[in-house]
């Protein structure tokens, strides 16, 4: 129990008040993480990139890979968005390009309609509507066009 002494005067109180919200704090932190998800995210992370989840119950994945349409080259960094509808409830998984230009995303439901977007700075965005093909396993190739009146290389 904190109590008030007059020998380290208000500073005291103020610093052992203080020190005890961060241990307040830090306990509440732990208690909220599942270390599961975290130790799950972590190895993701560190295999290059992240796989979107849902709880879908569907099985079939759709990777997505970004390119530049001039170049044929990967786009890092590109934003993914993918919208869907699971027994009558409006689905959103999202994602971003990783050095491959390539994002995955799993728990998709086969034969499903889906729309995709993507885009990314400098680049014209991309929407298509499709449906999900029955195999188990669909890649998508984005080409993404530069936009008009971008600045390629700004020189001081």
């Amino acid at each position: 129990m904190i109590s008030l002494n007059e020998k380290g005067g208000m500073a005291g109180n103020i610093l052992a008040i203080m020190v005890l919200i961060i241990v307040i704090y830090v306990v509440v932190a732990f208690k909220l993480y599942d270390p599961v998800t975290i130790q799950q995210l972590t190895q993701q992370q560190s295999s290059g990139f992240l796989e979107s989840q849902t709880e879908s119950g569907g099985s079939a994945r759709l990777t997505v890979i970004v390119v530049d349409k001039a170049t044929g080259k990967a786009l890092t960094d590109a934003g993914i968005y993918l919208q869907y509808i699971v027994n009558e409830n409006p689905k959103v998984q999202t994602g971003v390009s990783t050095g491959d230009g390539s994002f995955n995303f799993l728990n998709l439901v086969p034969g499903g309609e889906f729309t995709l977007r993507v885009d990314k700075v400098g680049y014209k965005e991309f929407t298509t509507t499709s449906t999900l093909p029955e195999s188990q396993q669909s890649t998508l190739t984005v080409e993404l066009e530069k936009a008009n009146g971008v600045l390629e290389n700004i020189q001081q």
